[in-house]
C-alpha cells in the first residue's frame, strides 16, 4: 500500500513540473524570449502541439509590438533612438531567423527578414554621429576637437570604416594636440634641507621627467606632445599644459630591532653499548636572532597646470611606502644541535641597512607607475 502511495505521488510531482516547464508560450511575458523557446521545443519534439499553436500567434504579436515602437521611435529626436531602432530591428531579425532555421516552424509561419532595414538603422546613425563631427572638426579649441575625435569614433561602432572617418579622427587629433611641459621633482622634503637631495633631485629628473616623457610619447594615437623645460625652450614650443611635480614629505626613520632566541635540541649517537646498541645523548643549542625592521614613506603631489585656460586642472597626491628587513642569527651551544634550517638561517644572516639612496629609488618606483597611469588619462580621449 505504501509503494502505491509512493508511485502516485511520483506520478503527480512529474506530472506537476511538467505542466510547469512546459507552461503555455503565449501566457509569458516575454514573447520574444517565448518564441525562441517554443522553436527550440519544435527541434527536440516537432508534434509538440503547445508549440505549434503558439508560433503563429507569437510572432504576428513580435511584428506589432516591435512595429509600433520603430514607428514611435521614427518621430524622436533623442541621440538614444538609434541604438533603440537598432534593438528592435535586431528582435525582428531574431525571431525571422530562429523561424527560417526550422523546418517545422517555417511551415507555420512566413517570416519577414529585416536586415536590410538594420543595416539603413546603423548607417543612418553613422551618418548622424559622422554629421555632427563635422560640425565640432570645424570649431576652435581642443574640447571641441575632442568632441569630434569622440563622434566620428561612434559613427564608426555603428558602420567600421564609415567614408573617412578615420582620416577625420587623425585630424581632430591633430587639431587638439596640446604641449605638455614636465618640470623637474621640486623636493620640499626634510631631506632636502638636510643635504640628501644630490642623488635625490638627480634621480627624480631621470626617472620622472624622463621615463615620463619616454613612456607617455610613444603612443601617437594620445593627443599631446611632451617636453622637459630645456627641450620646450630650445624648440621655442609654449606649453599648452605645465605638470608640477613635488616631493612634499620623505621619512626616513632610523630602523628599529628586534631580538629573539630560540632554543634547538637533538638526540645524537654518541657511541655503543657493551651490547653493541646504540646510545644516545641529547645536545642543545641556542638560536639567537637580531632583526632590523625599516619602514619609509614618501608623498609625492601632481598638479597640471593649464595655461591656455590660466587655471589648474588634475591634482593629486601620491602616497608609498618601503619596507625593508634583514635578520642576523648566530648561535651559542652545541652545533651539533643545529638542522639544516637552523644552517640557512645562520648562513643567509645579513646586517646592511640600505642606504638612503636606495630606499629613494624604491619610493619613486612605486609611484611612478600610478603617476604615469594619471597623467596618460588625463591626456587621452
Amino acid at each position: 500500500m505504501l509503494k502505491m502511495k509512493n508511485i502516485l505521488l511520483l506520478i503527480f510531482v512529474t506530472t506537476l513540473f511538467s505542466c510547469a516547464g512546459s507552461k503555455n508560450y503565449l501566457e509569458r511575458g516575454d514573447v520574444d524570449r517565448s518564441l525562441q523557446d517554443a522553436v527550440k521545443r519544435l527541434r527536440r519534439k516537432p508534434e509538440d502541439e503547445k508549440a505549434l499553436e503558439a508560433i503563429p500567434t507569437l510572432y504576428k504579436t513580435i511584428k506589432k509590438k516591435h512595429l509600433d515602437q520603430i514607428n514611435a521611435l521614427n518621430s524622436s529626436s533623442s541621440d538614444q533612438r538609434w541604438n533603440d531602432l537598432i534593438r528592435e530591428y535586431e528582435y525582428l531579425q531574431m525571431a525571422y531567423d530562429a523561424i527560417i532555421n526550422s523546418t517545422e516552424a517555417y511551415k507555420l509561419v512566413s517570416p519577414e527578414s529585416y536586415s536590410v532595414q538594420l543595416f539603413s538603422v546603423k548607417d543612418s546613425a553613422a551618418n548622424f554621429y559622422y554629421q555632427q563631427g563635422l560640425i565640432y572638426l570645424n570649431k576652435k579649441g581642443r574640447e571641441n576637437a575632442k568632441q569630434a575625435y569622440l563622434l566620428f569614433n561612434k559613427s564608426e561602432s555603428y558602420v567600421l570604416g564609415y567614408k573617412d572617418a578615420e582620416d577625420k579622427k587623425r585630424e581632430a587629433i591633430e587639431l587638439g594636440t596640446i604641449d605638455v611641459v614636465i618640470n623637474p621633482v621640486q623636493d620640499n622634503s626634510f631631506f632636502n634641507i638636510r643635504g640628501f637631495n644630490g642623488f635625490g633631485n638627480r634621480y627624480s629628473d631621470q626617472y620622472f621627467q624622463q621615463n615620463l616623457i619616454n613612456d607617455l610619447s610613444g603612443n601617437t594615437n594620445v593627443p599631446a606632445k611632451f617636453y622637459t623645460q630645456q627641450d620646450a625652450k630650445i624648440k621655442q614650443i609654449d606649453a599648452d599644459w605645465i605638470i608640477e611635480l613635488k616631493l612634499v614629505r620623505l621619512e626616513l626613520p632610523k630602523p628599529t630591532l628586534s631580538t629573539s632566541q630560540n632554543q634547538v635540541n637533538k638526540s645524537i649517537q654518541i657511541g655503543t653499548d657493551t651490547a653493541g646498541k646504540p646510545v644516545f645523548q641529547t645536545v642543545s643549542a641556542t638560536l639567537l636572532s637580531t632583526r632590523t625592521n625599516y619602514s619609509a614613506i614618501a608623498d609625492l603631489d601632481m598638479k597640471i597646470v593649464d595655461v591656455t585656460e590660466n587655471k589648474n586642472g588634475l591634482q593629486r597626491n601620491f602616497k608609498e611606502e618601503y619596507g625593508w628587513f634583514s635578520e642576523n642569527v648566530t648561535f651559542q651551544g652545541d652545533r651539533r644541535a643545529l638542522g639544516n634550517q637552523d644552517w640557512d638561517r645562520i648562513n643567509q644572516s645579513e646586517q646592511r641597512i640600505p642606504q638612503k639612496e636606495e630606499i629613494l629609488v624604491q619610493l619613486y618606483k612605486q609611484i611612478y607607475p600610478r603617476l604615469l597611469t594619471q597623467i596618460r588619462r588625463a591626456v587621452e580621449w
